[in-house]
């Protein structure tokens, strides 16, 4: 009777001398990834800080063609170019998008996020430096409806947030806030 009911293997290890393997993931770019056209694309995608998805869809609104996917938005970025007639009609769009349009994204294209919460602390007539009222941070953050500390960190690091969007939500709501002010007294620690 075979009393051994499970067989072991010993463990092989993978690179002994080295250590685990390092699997560092390497952006693959395609045969037309320094074409014009494709670079053209991820310039307008970066100066108007919009995400691939957000690209694909204003590129697809009014469209007479068909709907421009993301992952396809993504290969065409990456240069993976199937068609240059395809290409050749989303640089139109683009033009055409730039023109009908005047996306308020450029107007932050060439600014820095430093100069852009410093006109947010401007228009709201918040001091960055007084703490008399409490943490400047947190009456900016209450009001546009944003975590203090992204807001900081925004700032610290010169840092846009992922869409360009977020910009401009932020600055709307502002703008209603300057309109009809609501009470942005912070509570603040009752010690004071």
């Amino acid at each position: 009777m075979n009393t051994k009911l499970f067989t072991f293997v010993k463990p092989v290890p993978i690179n002994s001398t080295l250590g685990p393997i390092d699997r560092k993931r390497i952006p693959r770019s395609g045969p037309k990834v320094n074409d014009p056209r494709t670079i053209e694309l991820r310039e307008f995608k970066a100066k108007m800080g919009m995400t691939t998805e957000q690209l694909a869809s204003a590129l697809s609104k009014g469209s007479k063609e068909k709907r421009i996917s993301q992952e396809t938005m993504q290969a065409y970025l990456q240069g993976y170019i199937a068609s240059d007639q395809f290409i050749d009609s989303m640089i139109i769009r683009i033009r055409e998008y730039v023109a009908e349009s005047n996306p308020a994204g450029l107007k932050y294209a060439n600014m820095s996020m430093k100069e852009i919460i410093d006109g947010w602390f401007a228009s709201l007539a918040i001091d960055p430096e007084n703490k008399d009222l409490g943490c400047p941070w947190r009456r900016l953050g209450k009001i546009v409806g944003k975590d203090h500390s992204t807001l900081f960190r925004w700032y610290r690091d010169n840092r846009k947030p992922r869409s360009v969007e977020t910009i401009m939500k932020i600055e709307e709501s502002i703008n209603d806030h300057i309109v009809s002010p609501q009470s942005d007294k912070l509570i603040a620690s009752t010690s004071l």
